[in-house]
């Protein structure tokens, strides 16, 4: 017939069984120290609890000596398990191993001299000290562990298995007559000590399991910030490439083309010394321009005109026409650089159209920007020759074009009865 005692043990073992099964599924692919050891002391446990049941079949030595070698063993295992979490390299000590094989080797003694109460006591000595080890171990947890519970059912058992061990001195030593008989009361000791046991095991489990999701959960966040990086680092590298090859386009469509048919027109022997210093100092206008503009990207639309109307000042040869300018540019919004860049070469061109082949004596530039309508307006006025009946477009013109088109600007040129307009509308 099965005792209750029995049932007790076999409940306690089952869940040491359980407990170390799922410890394992959980950190299986893990190099996790603290769960190995703990899964070791488990099974420790539940192979004691296991011969506990059968101690009355087993002989002496097996029943006592080794049984609660085994389960004092899985304690110190459990001790070196909570370790293990701040300190995963630290061996298990072989005089910890042969204390436990000596309390062993005492129980077993103590058994063969038939003293039970001795048998007790030294049991509830053994395992208060295992136990204090284990909950000294538990305070060096560090903070991130979520290891209340399991600290609380440590010092729990510790309480349990003090108290057992004084109930038992104090009842053999002073003869005290207890409420229940010897037997009945040392198992509601023991029933007390393996309820508390089993929670301990159960609190390690979900402190793991907590931890276990909270690292998950840090990796899912590192994760999240390096492929954020990664993708900022990407976007800061596509950026990059994007701003160099409009560079590169920039100088190609401007000075670039320039020199090309400077190269074309020396080679051929068309280019004397008045076209040549006429294409540099095209040449130069045009770097300028590039740098002045995409080098201060925090420049506005209407700084960068100042210092376009400015250079073209200080730039103007002697005799040449006369230059006016009308802004007015109040509340206009902020123009991308490259935008910029474009407006600016248009106004450039046209001006140096006009001086090619207008014959101008004077020529103004307006800007404008009408906030009722978000437009910006730059339009150049000069009092030349005008544009023949039929012409044919050349490069700079067709440049006008084509960069009145990259930024969405509608671009005309007409003669006005008293020379040439230019204009450019752009909807901001």
């Amino acid at each position: 017939m099965i005792t209750n005692l029995q049932v007790l043990f076999l409940t306690a073992a089952l869940i040491s069984l359980l407990t170390a099964g799922l410890i394992y599924l959980i950190f299986q692919e893990d190099s996790d120290r603290s769960a190995r050891l703990w899964i070791i002391g488990s099974l420790m446990m539940s192979l004691g609890m296991t011969l506990l049941i059968f101690r009355p079949y087993l002989s002496s030595w097996l029943a006592f000596g080794l049984t609660n070698y085994i389960m004092l063993q899985a304690i110190v295992l459990y001790a070196y398990s909570v370790k293990a979490l701040y300190n995963p390299t630290q061996l298990i000590p072989k005089v910890s191993i042969a204390l436990c094989i000596s309390y062993g080797f005492i129980q077993w003694s103590l058994d063969a001299l038939n003293q039970n109460n001795h048998l007790a006591l030294t049991a509830s000595i053994a395992w208060a000290i295992a136990y204090f080890w284990t909950w000294m171990s538990a305070f060096k947890i560090p903070k991130d562990h979520h290891d209340a519970p399991f600290k609380f059912f440590t010092i729990l058992a510790l309480f349990g298995a003090a108290v057992w061990g004084a109930r038992i001195y104090l009842v053999t030593s002073f003869d005290i007559e207890l409420a229940t008989d010897f037997k009945t009361s040392n198992f509601i000791s023991i029933l007390l000590a393996h309820f508390v046991l089993m929670l301990q095991q159960i609190s390690y489990l979900t402190m793991r399991l907590k931890d276990e999701k909270g690292k998950k959960q840090q990796i899912t966040e590192l994760k999240n910030t390096n492929e954020k990086l990664w993708l900022e680092r990407r976007s800061l590298l596509l950026e990059k490439e994007n701003s160099r090859n409009e560079l590169l386009q920039d100088m190609h469509d401007g000075f670039g083309s320039k020199l090309v048919s400077a190269q074309l027109l020396a080679e051929r022997g068309a280019l004397d010394a008045s076209k040549f210093t006429e294409y540099l100092k095209e040449m130069i206008s045009d770097l300028h321009l590039i740098v002045d503009t995409l080098d201060h990207e925090d420049q506005g639309f209407e700084d960068s005109l100042i210092d376009f109307k400015y250079r073209i000042a200080h730039r103007m040869p002697e005799g040449l026409p006369n230059l006016s300018w009308e802004i007015e540019l109040d509340g206009i919004p902020e123009i991308a650089p490259r935008v910029t860049l474009n407006l600016l070469r248009i106004l450039q061109e046209a001006l140096t159209n006009t001086l090619k082949h207008a014959h101008a004596n004077n020529i103004k530039f307006l800007v404008n920007y009408a906030p009722n309508k978000s437009l910006l307006t730059l339009k150049t006025s000069d009092d030349g020759i005008g544009l023949p009946d039929t012409y044919s477009i050349g490069q700079g013109l067709n440049n006008m074009k084509q960069r009145a088109r990259k930024v969405g600007a509608n671009l005309s040129i007409v003669n006005s009865g008293k020379g040439t307009d230019v204009c450019l509308e752009l909807i901001l």
